[in-house]
């Protein structure tokens, strides 16, 4: 199993991330897909379906989200659009 957990701004220290919660904080993706397209469907994700509020994110494998976990990426910042182009 493959998926995308995503992080937010630690409410204590704004210099710090944290695991996002929620039901929309960790996305399962496709396994058939390339690295490579993980990371752009990260970003779609962050920026078309409400996830304002987070800044980073990390792709990952496991047995299931609880067991056997293994980070294929670091925590990455989210690179959006807005901020981007103004």
């Amino acid at each position: 199993m493959y998926f995308i957990e995503y992080y937010r701004p630690s409410a204590v220290d704004s210099n710090k991330t944290v695991p996002a919660t929620g039901d929309r904080s960790v996305v399962i993706i496709d396994g058939r897909e390339r690295l490579e397209s993980w990371h752009q469907y990260a970003h779609e994700m962050a920026t078309q379906y409400g996830r304002t509020s987070y800044t980073h994110y990390r792709i990952m494998s496991g047995t299931n989200l609880l067991r056997g976990l293994r980070s294929l990426s670091g925590v990455l910042p989210l690179v959006r659009e807005d901020t981007v182009n103004g």
